[in-house]
């Protein structure tokens, strides 16, 4: 063979293997996820819930920043709506099969469209969630985000 059919072989062979390598990869951060995720998302209801409560009593006068949680689906979704109008309501949804949080929007009548938290992990095997630009690594820090976000306190 020529020079340029072996590399073309050798070059084939680092394809497959890198894509093999892509898909155990994957396969573990999947599995790392499905592993760390539910304990993540119990901390998260725990912090909102908490927060709710901290800006009802940090803010008495001011029904703008009171929030809500409500269970939706037993531990797999939550509503979170603020009091006054336009309402804003959050069902938020944690689709594990998907490895992501769905967000379906009302604000007032009006249904937005519907979102998606990417779920990943870190090198160091720590959950990520992934929204636009944002990466949140903390419980604490999506509480914060979602909250803000039905208070409609921008930051």
């Amino acid at each position: 063979m020529s020079d340029w059919i072996t590399r073309l072989k050798q070059e084939e062979a680092q394809n497959v293997d890198k894509a093999r390598d892509d898909t155990k990869l994957r396969l573990h951060k999947a599995a790392v996820v499905k592993a760390k995720m539910p304990a993540f998302w119990t901390q998260l209801r725990t912090c909102i819930g908490s927060d709710c409560i901290r800006l009802r009593y940090a803010f008495p006068d001011n029904s703008h920043r009171h929030c809500t949680l409500d269970n939706v689906q037993g531990d797999k979704a939550f509503r979170l709506i603020n009091t006054i109008p336009p309402r804003v309501s959050l069902i938020v949804e944690y689709n594990a099969d998907g490895q992501c949080i769905d967000i379906s929007e009302t604000r007032g009548s009006f249904m937005q469209p519907p979102e998606q938290y990417r779920i990943t992990t870190t090198n160091e095997e720590e959950i990520v969630i992934k929204y636009h630009e944002e990466s949140i690594t903390e419980p604490a820090q999506l509480a914060e985000h979602l909250c803000k976000r039905v208070a409609q306190i921008i930051s």
